[in-house]
């Protein structure tokens, strides 16, 4: 499905990064594995050259602005074009909210928020010079919906999911912008709340991605998909709930009423409450 396309993917020296790669690579993808630690992405370049793929290894954080752009010419100039680009990279934070650090945050945001929005960036510019159009996945979260000691790690997560919302403004470009929330047993997941022993191992959610990044795939655009090795979901795209209107200005008073007789009953409920897409248990909500 991926004949002769030259990928991105961020974050690919271990985990789902890595079993996106050899999946890409196996039905016919160039890559350039990225990330922050040598050793694990020529590991990850290794297992594709033993597979009869090829792939280089590009070591930076998608995190300076500067190495974003030099991994994306990275691509170029290596394979001739950037055609799809996963924004995979990221850090799994957990804990309560009010005991977080300024640096940790710091972190956070620059790595799971400027992270896409920076290699994204480059990577729109060059497909655009390119005139081939191409595909990015911005992996997100089911925990953007809320997650108890999660808070902080769902918001950037959030923020991912808004910007394929946002999808809209690449198509002119003839590029494709979707997101996947997979849920897996990755060495990421294990130090965190959150990896029950259901979870996927990473090759079995790769599919969906050599899918979003192929031209099969041509006509998802905008989309989040769920999915966590046996079920396949979309998200609602974000949406108003109910609305109440007045023709004049409104009081605090007529707030007050309208919430208790028009809103109340659309209140949302607080966090995920998705559960597990294939149906298996849904992973427990630690208290």
């Amino acid at each position: 499905m991926l004949k002769g396309k030259a990928l991105i993917i961020t974050g690919a020296g271990q985990g789902l990064g890595r079993a996106f790669a050899q999946a890409a690579s196996a039905s016919g993808a160039r890559v350039l594995v990225a990330d922050i630690d040598r050793d694990d992405a020529e590991q990850t370049v290794a297992a594709i050259a033993d597979g009869g793929g090829e792939a280089e290894a590009f070591i930076g954080s998608v995190a300076d602005w500067d190495s974003a752009a030099a991994l994306v010419d990275r691509c170029a100039a290596r394979f001739g074009s950037v055609d799809g680009l996963v924004n995979n990279a990221g850090l799994y934070v957990t804990g309560p909210a009010p005991d977080e650090t300024p640096e940790r945050l710091r972190s956070l945001v620059d790595t799971n928020v400027l992270g896409p929005l920076y290699v994204g960036t480059h990577a729109l510019r060059a497909m655009r010079e390119h005139g081939r159009g191409g595909a990015i996945i911005n992996v997100t979260s089911a925990a953007r919906a809320g997650r108890r000691n999660m808070s902080l790690y769902a918001a950037t997560k959030g923020a991912v999911a808004s910007l394929t919302y946002a999808a809209l403004e690449s198509t002119e470009y003839g590029v494709r912008v979707n997101a996947l929330a997979p849920r897996a047993m990755t060495r990421m997941t294990l130090q965190g709340s959150d990896s029950p022993p259901d979870h996927a191992p990473p090759e079995h959610v790769a599919p969906v991605v050599v899918f979003l990044l192929s031209d099969a795939a041509a006509q998802v655009n905008g989309q989040v998909v769920h999915f966590d090795g046996r079920g396949l979901a979309l998200a609602a795209a974000p949406q108003l709930e109910a609305t109440a209107m007045r023709p004049e200005p409104w009081t605090p008073e007529q707030v007050a009423e309208a919430f208790a007789a028009d809103l109340s009953s659309h209140l949302q409920p607080i966090g995920w409450t998705g559960g597990a897409v294939s149906g298996r248990p849904a992973i427990p909500t630690p208290s």
